[in-house]
């Protein structure tokens, strides 16, 4: 019994460090696609990321989904990170003019608790600690 335990905390903690780190890399996907909505705040000091490292930081999340719940969950989460950088973009695009320090934080915590959503919603999911 206490075995299962042990591998159920582990399996948690795999869950969380696999959804943290897809939601992370998201951001710079994120933050190519939408311009900054002022020119002085600290999301338009950090630059836009070239479309390469975009591309590269989103590839490497992708890669943690499929090591953390393999290929078919896996694509439902890039799936669901897609979908809230969709809605967010839009949310933020007609709100505030473009992408903020908050709004890219609220694209990372609104993407990790979608990853954590699903992996507790697929039962069958069995996680690789």
């Amino acid at each position: 019994m206490e075995r299962a335990g042990s591998d159920r905390l582990k399996s948690i903690a795999a869950a969380l460090s696999v959804a943290h780190a897809a939601a992370r890399a998201g951001l710079p996907a994120f933050m190519w696609l939408i311009p900054p909505a002022r020119s002085d705040g600290l999301s338009a000091g950090a630059g836009r990321p070239p479309g390469r490292s975009a591309a590269l930081a989103f590839a490497l999340g992708a890669l943690c989904l499929i090591f953390g719940f393999g290929p078919s969950k896996a694509m439902i989460g890039v799936i669901l990170l897609s979908l809230v950088g969709l809605m967010l973009a839009w949310l933020a695009t007609r709100q505030v003019g473009g992408q903020t320090g908050d709004i890219l934080g609220a694209f990372e915590q609104i993407g990790e608790i979608a990853i954590l959503l699903m992996a507790a919603a697929l039962p069958h999911t069995k996680l690789r600690p």
